[in-house]
């Protein structure tokens, strides 16, 4: 199936870029751009009754038993994302 070929092969790049980029925080600046303090904010937060991470599409999902539950299925969401981008792309 075309989809497989497309995630293995998303997995192979991204475990590769992963190794490549170990124990490197910096950021590659693309050429005749100036380089730029880039800041992450943790998508996974406790709010009263569990927790919950954010998307790029600002929802809100949850809520989940423990910290762990929630970083799985935003994972788990990240995953499905990409795997959809490229099958819309095929």
């Amino acid at each position: 199936m075309k989809i497989d070929y497309y995630v293995n092969w998303f997995t192979l790049l991204w475990l590769k870029n992963i190794q490549a980029t170990a124990g490197s925080s910096a950021m590659a600046v693309r050429a005749g751009e100036q380089e730029k303090t880039w800041f992450r904010s943790d998508r996974i937060f406790w709010s009263g009754d569990g927790w919950y991470f954010l998307t790029r599409e600002q929802t809100q999902e949850g809520p989940f038993e423990s910290r762990q539950a929630a970083d799985q299925e935003l994972n788990y969401y990240i995953r499905r994302a990409v795997e959809w981008s490229l099958y819309r792309q095929a």
